[in-house]
This record gives structure tokens, C-alpha cells and sequence, in this order.
């Protein structure tokens, strides 16, 4: 028989192997009956324990070692415990693998999205409308395009327009009579009653589309008669010529730090009264629009795919249901040495929508706006986003991208965070 104590240590060395502790548990009740099997036999000689030492040194290094003094029954055992034991690891990495590309979609930057919905449950919080719907809609005294136009277009609004028009008109009048003293002039300040019909015919060209024809053909005799009603054609040109809205003389230190210093006062105030007039209902919608315009500024912009082209950029939060406009932002572009902006649809969205978040409500916009992190931050603030997204983000799966052989009609859903979900439609194509 083997030596007793040399059998305990070659089992000792065993199992203190690393490769005896990678095995799974089955295949270490193969190894430990092997042991016990081989303390029963009857051998001719003492067991190598260095052989043992070297087995536990070097397995992890080359597999296919065999130790010298072991018969080859007993080298042939060796052999195919370490070789099933590596196609075992294999197997189970490959078969991990499977499942999760069973369970799973894996977008590009490691994002899972699970193929199975979450189970359904009690409303989550971004869902449960925190406001009284009842309450929603027109605030205040407000029942007539009159008292709408007064919410609006405040008489602090027009006090600083007459204000700034009226000091422009006198300095250009005086500066006029400086160079022409023989051919004097003299400046008729704008009054409350002609600026209420200077915007009038403003909003009445707008609303019959006219806004694009010469001013002169408007007050023709064939046109409406509400033009020359409302106000002269001479004086309605002298207040546009002049109208103004800030102090001309202080502007070039304002517009420094801000490109839309010539209407920034002006617009602050138009947009707490927007807010202050109207209380939006749950449903939002955050979209860009550009105001045809070709004149002088620092910050009209080009965009070649609008029809227009050329004009002023305005990122709008509107009532999904009303089309109320709640609040706007123009976008003036990047200051001198300013840097890129990061993100800058998700800034957009998180500065338009602040004061409407925790209420349950939900926003809706475009591909421009829309990233996870954003819709992560969102659903934290008991709000709901619904948008459409770019194919080039990084946490989009592949399945989920434009596929010319997607089938007709077909949906793809994926799952992150139980809260958030990613669908994929193939719409019908369209035939130019």
C-alpha cells in the first residue's frame, strides 16, 4: 500500500491547487473521488510529491502537463479532467453569452435593453398628475381676444416701446435740424392709440398672408379697408422707421455678454407674461421655429433646410393641446471665444421645462432634444418623455437601426430600467 501520510498531502496539494479551485463543484467531486481511489490501490512505489507540486505550479500554464512517475491510466485521467474542465468554462461563458443575447439587446456603448417588458403595476410616479386639470387653461380675468391681446402686450410693454421710439424719433429729428437749419422738422411722438393700430394691421396682414407684399399695395384702393382705417400709410412707415426697443446709447456696452441685447428687456417681459397668462395643461411639446427675416442682426440665422433660410431661431414650450406658446428661448448662436456646446438640445429642454417638472406631466420632442441620460433625468423628476432619437447614438442596439430588410409594419421593443423603452417601427416606403 502507498504511504498513508503521502496520500494525505498529494490530496492536500490537490485540492489546494488554483486549478482545483476554478472547477466546478461536480468536477470537484470527481477529483475527490479519484483520490480516494487511489489511496486503495495497491502501488509499487511512493507518490512524487514534487511531481504534484509541479502539476499545481504549472497547470495553469500548460494544460496538457504530465507528471513523470504516474502510470498512463493515471496521466490519461489527469489529462481529461483538464480538458473537460476548459470546454466546460467555455461552454458556460458561451451559454452566459446566449442568454443574454436572448434576454438582451446591446447597444454600442454597453447599454442593455431587455427583449421582455417589465410587469405591469400600480401607475408610476411620472405618470400621476400632480395639478388640478380643472385649473389649467386661461388664468385671471381673461375671456376675449381683447383681454388676451392686454395679457400679453402689457401697458409696461407698451410704455417702453413709445419710450425708446419716442427718444429715437427726437434724436434723429434734432440731428436732422443740426444739418439743416433752413429745412427744420419736427418729431410727433408716437401715441398709445397709434401703436395699438401700428400692431393691428400687423396681426391682420399675418393672419390674411399678406405680411410678405409691399406695405404701399396694402393701403391700394382694390385692397381692404382696414389699412387706411387704422392708421395713414405715411405714419404707419414713420413708426416703423423709428421704433425701437432699448436705448440705443447703452447698447453697445449690453450686447458684450449678450448678441439679443436690442430686444432683451422687451422679451423678458414678454415671456413672464406668456407664463403668468396661462397654465399649461399635462401634455408639452418643446420644437424650434424659425421667424422669416433678412435684416440686420447678430443673430438672425441660416438654415437651409426651413423655407425661409434666413431669420430668427426660437426654441418654443408649448401646450401640446392649445398650441399655446408658454415660454421661448432665441438662439443668438456662440459668444466671441465661447465654446461649443455640449448637449445643447438637452439644456434647451431642461431650461424651457423646469418650472412645469414633479407634476406628472409629459414632453414631447424631436430627435435634436433627445438623449437616455435626459429621459433618465426626467422620469426622476416625475415626468414622462416621448421622443424620437437619432440612429448614430451610442446606446441605440444594432437591431434597432435603419434595416432595408426590416419587414413592412413590424415593431421592436427594448427595456432599460424598467421605466424607459426603445421602439423601432418599418414604415411602409414611400414612393417620390
Amino acid at each position: 500500500m502507498a504511504d498513508a501520510s503521502n496520500l494525505d498531502v498529494a490530496e492536500m496539494v490537490v485540492r489546494r491547487s488554483r486549478r482545483y479551485q476554478q472547477i466546478t463543484a461536480d468536477e470537484r467531486r470527481a477529483v475527490d473521488s479519484r483520490c480516494a481511489d487511489f489511496m486503495d490501490e495497491d502501488m509499487d512505489e511512493e507518490i512524487d510529491i514534487a511531481a504534484i507540486d509541479n502539476y499545481e505550479v504549472e497547470d495553469v500554464e500548460n494544460r496538457t502537463y504530465q507528471p513523470a512517475e504516474e502510470s498512463d491510466a493515471e496521466t490519461e485521467g489527469y489529462v481529461e479532467l483538464n480538458e473537460d474542465t476548459d470546454d466546460d468554462d467555455d461552454a458556460e461563458e458561451e451559454n452566459d453569452g446566449q442568454k443574454r443575447n436572448e434576454s438582451y439587446y446591446i447597444g454600442k456603448d454597453g447599454t442593455q435593453w431587455s427583449k421582455k417588458a417589465p410587469p405591469t403595476s400600480r401607475t408610476r410616479n411620472h405618470n400621476v398628475v400632480n395639478f388640478t386639470r380643472k385649473k389649467t387653461g386661461p388664468t385671471g380675468n381673461i375671456h376675449d381676444p381683447y383681454t388676451i391681446i392686454r395679457s400679453i402686450m402689457t401697458q409696461e410693454i407698451i410704455h417702453l416701446v413709445l419710450r425708446e421710439t419716442n427718444r429715437k424719433g427726437r434724436e434723429v429729428t434734432a440731428a436732422w435740424n443740426l444739418a439743416n437749419p433752413t429745412k427744420k422738422k419736427e418729431w410727433k411722438p408716437v401715441t398709445v392709440k397709434e401703436f395699438d393700430a401700428f400692431v393691428a394691421i400687423l396681426l391682420y396682414a399675418g393672419l390674411t398672408r399678406t405680411n410678405n407684399e409691399p406695405a404701399m399695395e396694402l393701403w391700394g384702393a382694390t385692397r381692404c379697408p382696414i389699412y387706411k382705417a387704422a392708421l395713414s400709410y405715411d405714419r404707419f412707415m414713420y413708426i416703423e422707421q423709428f421704433i425701437r426697443f432699448d436705448n440705443g446709447n447703452t447698447r453697445q456696452q449690453r450686447v458684450i455678454n449678450s448678441k439679443t441685447a436690442a430686444i432683451d428687456d422687451i422679451w423678458q417681459m414678454l415671456q413672464y407674461n406668456l407664463a403668468a397668462a396661462y397654465t399649461p395643461q399635462e401634455t408639452l411639446t418643446v420644437d424650434e421655429q424659425l421667424f422669416p427675416y433678412r435684416g440686420r442682426t447678430r443673430f438672425t440665422q441660416y438654415i437651409p433646410s426651413e423655407p425661409a433660410k434666413y431669420g430668427l431661431k426660437v426654441w418654443w414650450l408649448c401646450d401640446s393641446q392649445s398650441y399655446y406658446p408658454v415660454k421661448g428661448m432665441i438662439y443668438s448662436g456662440k459668444l466671441p471665444n465661447q465654446r461649443r456646446e455640449i448637449n445643447q438640445g438637452q439644456n434647451v429642454v431642461q431650461d424651457l421645462v423646469h418650472k412645469y417638472l414633479d407634476a406628472g406631466r409629459t414632453i414631447y420632442a424631436d430627435n435634436f432634444f433627445t438623449t437616455l441620460d435626459f429621459a433618465r433625468i426626467l422620469m426622476r423628476r416625475k415626468t414622462a418623455y416621448v421622443g424620437t432619437v437619432r440612429y448614430n447614438k451610442t446606446f441605440i442596439p444594432q437591431e434597432f437601426k435603419k434595416n432595408p430588410k426590416g419587414t413592412i409594419n413590424s415593431t421592436l421593443f427594448g427595456f432599460n430600467e424598467g421605466d424607459i423603452a426603445l421602439c423601432s417601427y418599418v414604415p411602409k416606403k414611400i414612393k417620390w
